[in-house]
């Protein structure tokens, strides 16, 4: 079985020195690396090579990595990309590889939701990176069945299991801490709707406010898709798709929203009210059809086109729409929408394009042709003959 082909795409070029050379702190040197619990992520299972993904805290220039491996040591920093996102790799080629039992993963200055993984000789297992102020709570052992073909591997400290099916070469992360339950989850940082004074109210007459303290700073951003001019959630398409005219056009307009982040110079200025400051691009395929999507632009592909430096999209009828509806190619073209933020004064930034792979929001839009009577427009879609013998 072949790898996960994202992490292809992972594999740059990282700098780095073996730990058999000059940045191995000797064992008899005390090493001292500050990572305090609020602020530190480590890998429960660290062995042999992989990497990890994580959003830099808020505040921080950049993020800085410890690895023990046996009496050596050695600390590497990483910057972001403009988008908040801190990636990393260890392997033989930059020496932060570890194939003892006994190395040591420490990560300071990600948020919570970071994640890594470990490449075996056929697989990779993913994992998220755990705080380490879990580490001391209780924990339970996944249930193993004493099978010969499956092989179990706690970690040093007991918090997860490395898993394996040798005949397949399958293998996973299995953490064994386990989330306790009846803790209330905090509140989500940035924009959320109240009533004035007391009591309940209807809601429209909501007013917007926005939680800055003690709160989660939880970001989640989505491009939402109107009909007509408007970005009013009342618009909204919610079922993914929608059918093309009986004649005339569509107008849909998009918008980049974000939900449990803060807004920083206009506190009330770009939350769930309002759109984010973004620019656009569009491809249309022919669902089912082989060829590489087009891009949509002025001209109209597959019977869209699109006034992006506007934000909005023009879906056309099915008698001026390429053929889509009438041809036996597909009845059904599947949009592909992604945002690329502008400049936005919030916390934390919209992902955006990285080394790492294309981390924009994005949605699936799919434009539907009308029933068979109206799509063929007087022309038959199914031969005569097609059954014939």
């Amino acid at each position: 079985m072949k790898r996960i082909p994202i992490f292809l795409i992972l594999a740059f070029a990282l700098a780095g020195v073996a730990f058999a050379q000059g940045a191995v702190s000797d064992a008899s040197t005390t090493v001292t690396f500050d990572c305090p619990d609020d602020e530190c992520h480590v890998l429960p299972y660290f062995k042999g090579e992989g990497g990890f993904i994580g959003r830099i805290l808020p505040g921080l220039e950049e993020v800085t990595y410890h690895i023990i491996c046996g009496d050596g040591s050695v600390t590497r920093s990483s910057t972001p990309d403009g988008g908040g996102i801190v990636s990393a790799l260890f392997n033989p080629n930059n020496g932060l590889a570890c194939d003892r039992d006994d190395g040591e993963f420490q990560i300071h200055g990600v948020m919570d939701g970071g994640w890594y993984w470990i490449t075996d000789e056929e697989n990779t297992a993913v994992s998220f990176l755990i705080p380490s102020g879990v580490l001391a709570n209780r924990k339970i052992a996944p249930a193993n069945p004493g099978w010969p073909g499956l092989t179990f591997s706690a970690s040093r400290d007991g918090s997860v299991s490395f898993v394996k099916e040798v005949g397949s070469g399958r293998v996973g992360i299995l953490p064994h801490i386990l989330p306790l339950p009846g803790e209330p989850e905090p509140a989500r940082c940035g924009q959320y709707k109240e009533c004035e004074g007391s009591g309940e109210c209807e809601a429209e007459a909501r007013v917007t406010k926005q939680r800055t303290d003690d709160c989660l700073l939880d970001a989640v951003y989505s491009v939402r898709v109107t009909t007509g001019l408007g970005t009013g959630a009342e618009n909204a398409i919610t079922s993914g798709q929608i059918f093309r005219p009986g004649s005339g056009t569509t107008t849909l307009t998009l918008g980049l929203y974000g939900t449990g982040h803060l807004d920083i110079t206009e506190p009330l200025g770009a939350g769930f009210d309002q759109t984010l400051t973004a620019t656009w691009t569009a491809t249309a395929r022919v669902e089912g059809a082989a060829g590489l999507p087009a891009a949509i632009g002025t001209e109209r592909a597959w019977g869209i086109s699109g006034d992006l430096d506007n934000g909005t999209l023009t879906v056309h009828n099915p008698t001026d729409s390429d053929e889509t509806c009438t041809e036996r190619i597909g009845y059904t073209v599947v949009v592909e929408i992604k945002a690329t933020a502008g400049a936005n004064d919030i916390v934390p930034a919209v992902p955006g394009e990285t080394l790492a792979g294309d981390f924009r929001p994005s949605t699936m839009l799919r434009i539907r042709c009308p029933g068979a009577a109206a799509a063929a427009a007087g022309r038959e879609l199914v031969p005569d003959d097609l059954f014939s013998n």
